[in-house]
């Protein structure tokens, strides 16, 4: 999944990781953004997790005067081909 966050202001940025659950994604985020540029992160989900369904999420907080932070949700739904129906967990 990519996203984009985009800085507004007109002062560079620093971006940090706040939170972010532990052997589930691997993040590719830019640690600055320039004042009035775009940068693309990436989250990637790692192979143990791509057939379970999940609901997470990461947060990232930035450089500006409020320190203000993000909650990026996360949402995988596993389908069966041809169905609505969603893939069953079983409790192993």
């Amino acid at each position: 999944m990519e996203f984009e966050i985009s800085n507004i202001s007109d002062e560079d940025l620093d971006i940090k990781l706040v939170d972010m659950p532990a052997g589930m994604f691997k993040l590719h985020l830019p640690k600055k953004i320039k004042a009035g540029k775009t940068e693309t992160g990436k989250l990637e989900v790692l192979d143990e997790w791509i057939e379970k369904e999940f609901e997470k999420s990461i947060t990232i907080e930035i450089s500006d005067d409020a320190m203000s932070r993000f909650t990026i949700p996360v949402k995988r739904q596993v389908r069966i081909l041809g169905t609505k129906s969603t893939i069953e967990q079983s409790d192993e």
